[in-house]
């Protein structure tokens, strides 16, 4: 990786609420030697459905994304800005890092349309990235935490909700970013032994899926990292947020 590339960090919503300190400490490290080119990108699906069930809510999922009426987007917007954004820089802040929360929508800072509103609601698809905007916060020498939010492109008084691992792309294609971290509640990939693989190739990872050695959840993870590989991203890793060894993972290269 280019000594000046941007490092996109995507945080999963399963492992917000449990990342170690070792975890803050190695973020801490590769944000002095970054400053200006990193980022931090969040979901919130585990909190978005606890909150969903104790409003007696009930969440729907198509091909993997989350149905969302306008109940569900005033609870997604609670939760990602509301409370795991502000809690993340919180905590941030706690580290040592002087971080800087936004969401998609301000600034129009990322526009989407809707993706399929009769099955999916306000979900957003075809993101359009600010780039002048983007580098202008990140060159404010903060680390810049995105929750994953857009503005309709269409319609500036409508939010939609992004899948976070969409918004990861659309950021790291438009800043041509030299590495993407996937932290996660999993060590990275594993073989027949269930050993970690340090590394593999696109290749590799197709033969495991069809080996059937990928499977359940891990193979849309593993898909997001092949997809961000073959637009271009140099390096792409899964590590495990809740480890205190962080130099451990699977990296992904062409």
């Amino acid at each position: 990786m280019k000594d000046n590339s941007y490092i996109i960090i995507k945080c999963g919503g399963s492992v917000l609420e449990s990342l170690t300190d070792e975890f803050y400490k190695y973020l801490h490290d590769l944000w002095i030697k970054n400053k200006n080119k990193i980022l931090l990108i969040h979901g919130g699906g585990v909190a978005i459905k606890a909150q969903e069930q104790a409003l007696n809510i009930e969440s729907e999922f198509i091909n993997g994304l989350r149905k969302t009426s306008n109940q569900t987007l005033r609870v997604i917007k609670q939760i990602l800005n509301g409370e795991l954004n502000t809690n993340l820089v919180l905590k941030l802040m706690s580290h040592n890092m002087d971080a800087f929360g936004v969401s998609g929508v301000d600034g129009s800072l990322i526009q989407a349309e809707i993706k399929d509103y009769e099955n999916l609601g306000y979900v957003g698809t075809n993101l359009t990235v600010n780039k002048d905007l983007l580098i202008k916060l990140l060159n404010l020498d903060k680390l810049l935490v995105v929750s994953s939010l857009a503005l309709h492109k269409q319609d500036h008084n409508q939010a939609l909700n992004i899948n976070a691992d969409t918004m990861c792309l659309a950021i790291a294609k438009s800043l041509q970013a030299g590495e993407v971290i996937f932290v996660s509640d999993v060590d990275g990939v594993l073989n027949e032994q269930k050993q970690l693989i340090n590394q593999l190739s696109i290749k590799e990872c197709n033969q495991l899926i069809q080996d059937k050695i990928i499977t359940d959840g891990m193979i849309p993870k593993v898909e997001s990292c092949m997809e961000l590989i073959n637009n271009g991203i140099n390096q792409v890793k899964i590590i495990n947020g809740q480890n205190n060894n962080l130099t451990q993972g699977t990296t992904f290269i062409k």
